[in-house]
């Protein structure tokens, strides 16, 4: 009732009030300074409604509605409980009203403020679906007989059978070495056999390298005497 209309912006308001009423919009510049914070029942039988009784009841309203905003700020749904209040309280002009009302006009919107966000309400979201989990197969296991079974023994027996097993093993890593050792015999042999034919073949050619060469002065010796003698 203190928010001027006009024929543009249409108002939605609950009953019993209407979306055009202006009872109490103030159209002249207020300079009281004293505002009482309490009505009077003689207050509610006066015909007129002058400027006096427009500027209290909306600093009453104001104190109000600050007081409700105090006592229920901590209850979960606060904020939606004062979504609509605050939007007609934004629509109210203070240029004409006095400084004490303006203090406790910019409080409450302080107080909406604060409200908002003290109490953040997320957005619905639609859960999240679970993925699919993959159909898991169990294995078929099928046992395989092989059709021998192994004759339950003494342990004497199976000592001996193990003794055996172990001596088999022994014996084949023994002769393993002894192959090992025997190739490396023969590789050092036929090294020794290379270099001593080497060791030979130089002997020889120097034997006949000398040969050649007293032969060569045996046969200068033979032509050197033939002139001579002739």
């Amino acid at each position: 009732m203190a928010i001027p209309k006009t024929g543009v912006k249409l108002i939605k308001i609950l009953p019993p009030f209407k979306s055009i009423s202006s009872h109490f919009v103030v159209c002249r510049k207020f300079s009281g300074e004293k505002l009482s914070g309490k009505h009077k029942v003689s207050n509610l039988v006066q015909l007129e409604i002058n400027d006096e009784f427009k500027v209290s009841t909306l600093f009453l309203s104001l104190k109000i509605l600050n007081d409700f905003i105090d006592q229920l700020k901590n209850l979960p749904s606060s904020i939606k409980m004062f979504t609509e209040p605050e939007k007609f309280v934004r629509e109210i002009p203070m240029d004409l009203y006095p400084e004490i009302v303006k203090d406790v006009y910019q409080k409450l919107c302080n107080s909406f403020a604060e409200l908002k966000a003290e109490h953040k309400m997320p957005y619905l979201v639609i859960e999240a679906k679970k993925p699919k989990a993959l159909r898991l197969y169990e294995p078929k296991i099928v046992q395989v007989y092989e059709g021998k079974r192994r004759k339950v023994q003494s342990r004497e027996k199976s000592d001996r059978d193990k003794l055996i097993h172990k001596l088999k093993k022994e014996t084949k890593g023994a002769l393993r070495e002894i192959r090992r050792d025997k190739d490396f015999l023969a590789g050092i042999k036929l090294k020794q056999k290379i270099q001593s034919d080497k060791e030979r073949r130089d002997k020889v050619n120097k034997i006949l390298a000398e040969a050649a060469i007293q032969q060569s002065e045996l046969n200068a010796m033979d032509r050197k005497k033939k002139k001579q003698s002739m």
